[in-house]
């Protein structure tokens, strides 16, 4: 098997983490939404979206590749789900209802009893961001090019939950000046 390097875990830890400063963060995400986007494109959800699930090699310009697909669930659009799948600490809200609710046998029947696999991973893919940013930031000597920017894409990926085709079309808004405009015109 060919090594694809270390998992963001890892690379998230105080004495690795400083290979993800300066434009790293922001070269991931595009990649996570590439990767993330090729899944989708071929109906394929990945649903376990986590930093243990994310190699990157340092060595080749830092590749990233998604990995562990035991998760995955296949359907064509619209696609929805109804069962908890993933790690709950790193699902999206409404997933982890679906944990709760396989815990305690009680749910609210008001809830929906199905979501939408594509935007659990898109809000998965933000809080993966949201992580290593925290991480990096958590090292005052450390620099995040466009990080206001960043930030301000978590929050969108999290709260919108668009199509990976719409996140990276964000993301290559982004220029070597600090200022970040959307070319979609949203906020």
């Amino acid at each position: 098997m060919p090594y694809y390097g270390q998992d963001l875990w890892e690379l998230s830890t105080p004495s690795e983490r400083s290979v993800l400063a300066g434009p790293v963060i922001l070269k991931l995400a595009r990649q996570l939404c590439t990767a993330i986007a090729f899944l989708h494109s071929h109906n394929m959800y990945h649903l376990d979206i986590k930093p243990e699930n994310i190699a990157v090699n340092i060595r080749k310009g830092h590749q990233l590749t998604v990995i562990d697909l035991g998760s995955v669930a296949v359907g064509k659009p619209p696609c929805t789900l109804g069962c908890a799948v993933g790690t709950y600490d790193y699902a999206a809200p409404e997933v982890q209802k679906w944990f709760d609710w396989d815990d305690s046998d009680q749910r609210d029947e008001a809830e929906p009893r199905r979501y939408n696999p594509a935007k659990a991973d898109a809000w998965a893919v933000g809080n993966v961001i949201d992580i290593v940013l925290d991480s990096v930031l958590a090292d005052e000597d450390l620099d995040v090019d466009h990080l206001d920017a960043l930030d301000d894409f978590v929050v969108w990926m999290k709260a919108k939950r668009p199509s990976m085709e719409v996140a990276l079309r964000r993301l290559n808004t982004f220029s070597t000046s600090s200022a970040f405009v959307p070319s979609d015109g949203s906020p």
